[in-house]
């Protein structure tokens, strides 16, 4: 995508939006019912759907949370990078 991004508060909140069009991130967390995210849209059309992050995924929970709401097919937090490319 070419210039996208989001007008919301930084962080998890700019991620709702980007990734499931939602304003409110702590609301989403709670739904049972999770809102259709641009993830399963791309991977419904073949796509794969990763997401990177340079933080550590026990960071506010987001390695569960961020599963949980955006489901990408694979994340890759600071753990990751760091065992697969070493630390710099």
């Amino acid at each position: 995508f070419s210039n996208y991004f989001t007008a919301s508060q930084p962080t998890s909140w700019g991620l709702d939006s980007i990734f499931l069009s939602r304003m409110d991130y702590e609301a989403d967390l709670r739904c049972r019912n999770k809102p259709l995210s641009i993830c399963n849209l791309l991977a419904d059309r073949g796509w794969n759907t990763l997401y990177f992050s340079p933080t550590t995924e026990l960071c506010f929970s987001q390695g569960r949370d961020y599963g949980a709401l955006f489901r990408m097919q694979k994340a890759w937090f600071q753990e990751q990078i760091f065992k697969r490319f070493g630390e710099k």
